[in-house]
């Protein structure tokens, strides 16, 4: 899709996607360094988020439907989701949590149309989110139930 390489997603895309990477890899470092002290570490991985940054890629109509649609709760999400989920996991009942990413996207990373198919459809090969075919230009792959035959 087009969207993928408008400005407004480009701008400043360095600094969200090295962080990405970082909430994802550094709790297990942190976790095993600072565990014996009592100390814990983990993460929030937030999915589409209505912020101050996004808030130019979503006021794109394509983006937003796309956003709304990979969630399994059908909609952005808020700061306020994300602040429950860390709130969650400052509380005492992750005393025994450590070195976790804890997914926070809506139910955006549950898989092809992000809802359990029928056992009676046969479900397409999930192809990736991204097609890298082409070096200049990043597009998102349609991803669709096989028809039955």
């Amino acid at each position: 899709m087009p969207w993928m390489t408008a400005p407004a997603c480009r701008a400043r895309a360095v600094a969200p996607v090295s962080a990405k990477c970082a909430v994802t890899t550094l709790p297990r470092s942190l976790a095993a360094e600072t565990a014996p002290r009592g100390l814990f570490a983990n993460s929030v991985g937030p999915g589409f988020i209505d912020t101050d940054l996004t808030r130019a890629a979503l006021a794109h109509p394509a983006v937003r439907a796309h956003a709304e649609a990979v969630s399994a709760r059908k909609r952005v999400g808020t700061v306020s989701d994300v602040a429950d989920v860390v709130a969650f996991l400052a509380s005492p009942g992750t005393r025994w949590t450590t070195g976790r990413r804890l997914d926070a996207t809506g139910g955006s990373l549950l898989g092809p149309h992000w809802t359990a198919p029928s056992r009676s459809t046969p479900v397409a090969q999930e192809p990736p989110l991204l097609d890298w075919s082409t070096p200049h230009e990043r597009r998102l792959t349609p991803r669709v139930p096989v028809e039955p035959s």
